[in-house]
């Protein structure tokens, strides 16, 4: 039976959290009602307001009847009638019951998502993490950490780790860290025979709000969500004495990857690893002496002068990188603004920050700067790091980061990440983020982009974590559907270091042991980048940036332009591209586009019919471009590619693919036409070279080195995929050999299905990959397919593996069987690119060069294909 000290307890607490819930739905009705009055006319934002104040009014209606009428008062121009209608809304979307922490997150987000345009969710690459993967992921990424400490660990021990969201939104990943991990110090306390004097409940919300106080620390660049986080952190630890206040030092406002280390503030720099000498001798090194002051406040645990200082020099060192696109005035602006800094703190930092530090100051607080060593002193300048880091930060590609922050981010990260790629995923920079954080030690598991292990963001984000930064993937999910509205595929990737690694276990990869798991999210080790062959340069060309729809014509403009002038004929040509390969049965073109090549705009000027089109349909347009070629060759493709027309100059055939398709497949097109940009280009007449192309050996070469594109396949990229690719020995592709019967019997039968079936290729391939089409002759093109797939594996001479299927395998032991067998055969395949890496260099040594790939082109017998 409950004291009656214990219900007078219970009930002053109740009164609490009814207080404080008033208070959040106050203030998130404050934050609601501003951003309806500043958010352009959108449909979809007047549902997911009404979708949030439903929420609100729902956390108001379970406070004390008068905090349920103040909060309603405070709702100014909602009424009554709106009140009901959104309960309405609340109670058909099942979040009428009891709300917690997640929903209160959830509802706010969804109302940033609708705010101004209805794609904010898909720019941003921000989706709110239900409870289930946020339980998922914080209890993969604690087992190490807490198997390393030990089993019946203390609880002093528990309270000193430190847990890190870089990306925390509305705190759903730090309510999951104070839950489970507060549950570990609760039983902790029940071993130790602490904190008797409390039931079970409390014991546990206790346990949490330590957890809340002393472990849990979190960033994000939405102030708002922020102060909602600390909001919904303390509701859901038991609102307990000290307030929100508690967690302000724990939970911080800023951007996790924008600020810089305390070694680059100390030398001013934000090029790691500069030498001394890029210090300011006249001086007496004041940046580096008043630093030595902050840190001495950040020991004492003292929030004093010489720190807010830190952040003027850090903010200024910021401001002045962000001043400019350009590297040189970049490198100017650090200089002056170190001389600026250097004489504020001659004259003992009391001066106002006026000018031009007070601008740079100025510009990186609004770029949310956050100094990570400053900001959490205690676990990175002075300590040996976070013990774990979980989160789901915001996916976006090359496009979407400079949609965010302009060139300068993409600049910046590339800056702060060593041989980070511009065209990398921002997931890849909080992996490297999260990796910095932890310091060689403990774990961490972050929800990614599905391409984590691909392409450049693999080779910003995994690649480093595990080389240099000595990390080892003990879990990993490559691709899940996210469970909830949004239209996204994500990987889950858990990485431990050093002890934590050990205490990992056996590694999992979807759900199943396996030995190690690379940075490809691959079963198997680590193997390097392969490396470009000298034996293939010289066969792979993108097709021509044309960058002016006005170029293009339909049959029926070139019909009346030849009528006009029969010269016209001279600069119209066909235009094929990759929707045209994929969906054609016949990959035929269904436009022409007009085309002066190289010519100067006086030679462009002997068809004046033609040049007319292309000033008054492309000039105007090519005048706002930024690049200046653009603009003053307006007449010109951006990219004509001559290197393109001269290798294949005079072959009646090229072999072609589209840069991105859902299935890789090559065919055939005669020479007489433009080729654009999402076709990739290959000098290679014969079959034999489209059997080893279209064979197993080079499809599954490709998928494993070229980026994924959900619900769009493959994006091909010829310098990973195929200047790396290994051929056969030239014997092989003899005519009259193995591969090139094969290869000339697919490709055959394989056009005869298209026109008789009126399907592309991507129609065909879909048929083929289909386990229940049972078309004969669907039947008869796999069978084609597989004596491809067996002759080029012999080519190799690696007669012993033997291919797989090439249907979409289903159950988990087809799906083992043929990852095993593409296992192998890259492995073999990245041996065979090194050696033959290894040959090449080793004759450039001897001065006898490399083999050029142009000598291999075979131009035997080749038909020209159909329109």
């Amino acid at each position: 039976m409950t004291s009656p000290s214990k219900r007078l307890s219970t009930r002053a607490r109740d009164d609490a959290v009814a207080d404080r819930r008033a208070e959040l739905t106050a203030r998130v009705h404050a934050v609601a009602l501003q951003l309806r009055a500043s958010a352009t006319a959108a449909p979809s934002y007047a549902a997911a307001l009404e979708r949030v104040l439903g929420v609100l009014v729902d956390l108001a209606a379970r406070a004390r009847g008068r905090r349920w009428e103040e909060a309603r008062a405070r709702r100014g121009v909602w009424d009554v009638g709106a009140i009901a209608g959104v309960r309405a809304a609340l109670h058909e979307t099942g979040l009428s019951g009891h709300v917690t922490g997640e929903d209160i997150g959830a509802a706010y987000e969804e109302l940033m998502g609708a705010r101004g345009r209805g794609d904010w969710r898909r720019r941003t690459g921000t989706h709110y993490t239900p409870r289930g993967l946020t339980e998922e992921v914080v209890r993969e990424t604690l087992g190490p950490v807490l198997r390393r400490l030990g089993e019946g660990a203390s609880s002093e021990a528990l309270l000193g780790l430190r847990v890190l969201d870089p990306a925390m939104g509305c705190g759903a990943f730090v309510l999951e860290v104070c839950r489970q991990l507060g549950g570990a110090v609760s039983e902790a306390w029940s071993r130790e025979g602490a904190h008797g004097d409390l039931d079970g409940e409390e014991r546990e919300f206790a346990a949490r709000w330590e957890v809340a106080r002393r472990c849990a620390r979190g960033v994000d660049k939405n102030g708002a969500a922020v102060e909602l986080a600390r909001g919904c952190v303390w509701l859901e630890t038991g609102a307990r004495e000290g307030g929100v206040a508690a967690l302000v030092q724990g939970l911080r406002a800023g951007d996790s990857l924008v600020g810089v280390s305390w070694s680059q503030a100390r030398r001013f720099d934000w090029r790691e690893g500069r030498d001394e000498e890029n210090r300011s001798q006249e001086t007496g090194g004041v940046i580096e002496e008043a630093l030595e002051e902050a840190r001495r406040e950040i020991e004492a645990g003292v929030e004093g002068r010489w720190r807010e200082v830190a952040g003027v020099i850090s903010d200024a060192l910021v401001g002045a990188y962000f001043s400019s696109e350009r590297a040189g005035a970049r490198e100017g602006a650090r200089r002056r603004a170190r001389g600026e800094v250097e004489r504020w703190l001659e004259g003992g930092a009391k001066q106002p920050l006026e000018g031009a530090l007070g601008e740079l100051r100025g510009r990186g607080r609004a770029l949310g700067a956050f100094h990570w060593e400053l900001e959490y002193g205690e676990e990175l300048l002075l300590g040996t790091g976070f013990d774990a880091v979980v989160g789901n930060p915001p996916f976006a590609g090359k496009n979407g980061v400079s949609a965010v922050g302009g060139r300068g981010l993409r600049d910046w990260l590339k800056t702060v990440h060593a041989g980070a790629h511009g065209n990398a995923d921002l997931s890849a920079h909080f992996l490297r983020r999260a990796s910095w954080a932890l310091r060689g030690e403990g774990a961490l598991g972050l929800i990614t982009t599905n391409t984590i292990g691909q392409g450049d963001t693999r080779a910003t984000g995994l690649v480093p974590v595990l080389g240099e930064g000595g990390g080892v993937v003990y879990r990993a999910t490559r691709s899940r559907e996210w469970p909830g509205a949004a239209a996204v595929s994500v990987s889950v990737v858990h990485v431990g270091f050093g002890e934590a690694a050990g205490a990992a276990g056996t590694a999992v990869l979807d759900g199943e042991a396996v030995g190690k798991i690379n940075s490809r999210l691959r079963a198997g080790r680590e193997r390097g980048e392969p490396a470009r062959l000298g034996a293939n340069a010289g066969l792979s060309y993108q097709g021509c940036i044309v960058l002016g729809k006005g170029f293009v014509l339909t049959e029926e403009e070139r019909e009346r332009l030849l009528a006009a002038d029969a010269r016209n004929e001279e600069r119209i040509e066909p235009l094929i591209g990759g929707e045209e390969v994929n969906r054609s049965p016949r990959q035929a073109y269904r436009r022409y586009v007009i085309n002066f090549g190289e010519r100067s705009l006086e030679e462009a000027a002997a068809w004046p019919g033609l040049l007319a089109i292309v000033r008054e349909r492309v000039k105007p347009a090519r005048a706002r471009q930024r690049e200046p070629q653009a603009r003053a060759r307006w007449w010109r493709f951006l990219r004509p590619r001559p290197e393109l027309r001269r290798a294949i100059a005079g072959l009646p055939r090229v072999l072609v693919n589209a840069r991105v398709s859902k299935h890789l497949a090559f065919v055939f097109q005669p020479t007489d036409r433009v080729f654009t940009d999402q076709l990739y280009v290959y000098p290679l007449t014969a079959y034999a070279d489209f059997a080893v192309l279209q064979s197993c050996v080079h499809v599954r070469w490709a998928w494993r080195l070229s980026s994924s594109m959900r619900n769009a396949g493959i994006r091909y990229a010829p310098t990973d995929c195929f200047e790396t690719f290994p051929l056969p020995e030239a014997a092989a592709l003899d005519p009259g050999g193995a591969l090139e019967s094969a290869g000339a019997s697919l490709y055959d039968a394989r056009a005869r299905y298209m026109l008789e079936t009126d399907r592309g290729l991507t129609q065909t391939y879909n048929a083929l990959k289909d386990p229940d089409a049972r078309d004969e002759r669907v039947l008869a093109l796999r069978a084609l397919h597989h004596a491809v797939d067996v002759a080029a594996l012999a080519a190799y001479g690696w007669a012993d593996l033997a291919p797989p299927p090439m249907t979409t395998p289903r159950r988990a032991g087809e799906r083992a069987a043929a990852e095993r067998f593409e296992d192998a055969l890259l492995d073999r395949l990245f041996a065979l690119n090194a050696q033959r890496a290894a040959s090449e260099a080793g004759a450039r040594s001897r001065g006898g060069g490399s083999a050029r790939g142009v000598s291999r082109r075979r131009g035997r017998g080749a038909r020209a294909g159909t329109r």
